[in-house]
């Protein structure tokens, strides 16, 4: 009994030396290099995941390591095994630090989890795969950081209701954001005028024609 009880004592320090910083698991002897022991090695650092063998390990106990993982830091979505590396872990990758966006391969990505990482960093719109960006995720993005337009897909530009968004966001002061492709289609039809004139008027004259055919 005494042992036992001595066992689970060294079992915490090695538990709260971890957590705090002042051991790594290496450290650790062996024999106390249990599954209580490496989560909270995990909990440290989510990077240490690397070193779990999760297919030892119950489903409960897995996921309590992807978990604290990801909690420590979404962008630790890397180092999990691909058997793990699935739409429902990427979504909480991306719930802990938005720029896992970045890591998280493209087939994994979906609506859901592009806005939730627009929501938290509008940068990631970069990230975004062309074949899931919408128009609502561009205004989200834009809305927030107009010099974003860069990465905004030409297809989302034929959409007249985000060219009427981009005119309440465009000025003479930001006009450079204006991606050059877009400022050179307008002002082509009205080359005598600054692009956000002929932005106006190019709004107009395709409000007139839809409604005049």
């Amino acid at each position: 009994m005494h042992s036992q009880d001595s066992n689970t004592a060294k079992l915490q320090y090695y538990i709260d030396a971890i957590l705090a910083g002042d051991m790594k698991l290496e450290q650790v002897p062996v024999a106390f290099r249990l599954p209580g022991v490496r989560l909270a090695s995990v909990k440290y650092d989510g990077e240490n995941i690397r070193h779990v063998a999760l297919n030892r390990l119950d489903e409960d106990m897995c996921v309590k390591f992807i978990n604290a993982a990801l909690a420590q830091d979404g962008c630790n979505f890397q180092y999990l095994p691909k058997d793990r590396a699935n739409i429902s872990n990427a979504a909480l990758a991306v719930s802990y630090n938005a720029n896992a966006l970045a890591i998280i391969p493209n087939n994994l990505k979906n609506e859901e989890i592009c806005h939730l990482a627009l929501a938290k960093n509008p940068s990631m719109l970069a990230h975004v795969p062309i074949n899931i960006i919408t128009v609502d995720m561009c205004q989200q993005a834009i809305s927030q950081d107009i010099t974003l337009m860069e990465y905004i897909p030409a297809h989302i530009y034929d959409n007249q209701d985000f060219l009427y968004f981009i005119r309440q966001v465009i000025s003479d002061n930001n006009i450079t954001c204006l991606p050059a492709v877009l400022a050179g289609k307008i002002q082509s039809s009205y080359p005598n005028e600054s692009v956000v004139a002929a932005l106006d008027d190019f709004l107009n004259s395709t409000a007139t024609n839809s409604l005049t055919r």
